[in-house]
């Protein structure tokens, strides 16, 4: 789960595939105002309505963090998470982020990646990072309601297909998740 400090207004959530709209749904359950960013139109739409306030589509503009600075008083955003996969968006989540502000590292693309060490110590950003958890904590935002993934289900494929559920993934940028009925 993300720490919270009282004075945590504003998360930056880049990559929106079933992780990050996931965590869009946490975080405005939490009272967060959302910045969702993402190249699928189609998972900004959802963002939006899940109660997102800012959708920056990263195809449409020149510098996503110029974006989300413009949106809190040049300040960027207290919260930034990455679950794009893409090793190349961690230059842009630390200069999106605020001085003093937090980083969650929640993809495993597996490629080494050159960040800006010194912009890290320098701006006192605190990095995070985790695999999942806390379980509880998940199935009460689900028992609960305040957290829907029937929305995250892109399609259902039988067992014999499902060849064709991972290709689905491959072939459509807006493919969310494959549910595998047996």
């Amino acid at each position: 789960m993300m720490p919270l400090a009282d004075e945590d207004k504003v998360i930056a959530i880049y990559g929106l595939g079933k992780l990050g709209l996931l965590l869009t749904q946490v975080a405005l359950v939490k009272g967060l105002d959302v910045i969702a960013v993402d190249g699928s139109d189609k998972k900004l739409s959802m963002a939006e309505k899940y109660g997102a306030k800012q959708l920056i589509n990263r195809f449409e503009v020149e510098n996503i963090s110029d974006e989300i600075k413009g949106s809190t008083d040049n300040l960027g955003a207290d919260i930034v998470v990455d679950t794009t996969g893409n090793p190349e968006a961690l230059i842009d989540i630390i200069a999106s982020c605020k001085t003093r502000g937090k980083i969650h590292i929640k993809s495993t693309h597996g490629l080494r990646t050159p960040i800006n060490l010194t912009d890290i110590v320098v701006r006192e950003i605190t990095v995070y990072s985790s695999r999942c958890g806390p379980f509880d904590k998940a199935i009460e935002g689900l028992s609960s309601g305040d957290i829907k993934v029937k929305s995250l289900v892109s399609k259902m494929y039988d067992l014999e297909k499902i060849r064709e559920a991972f290709a689905a993934y491959d072939e459509d940028p807006d493919f969310i998740k494959a549910v595998i009925i047996i």
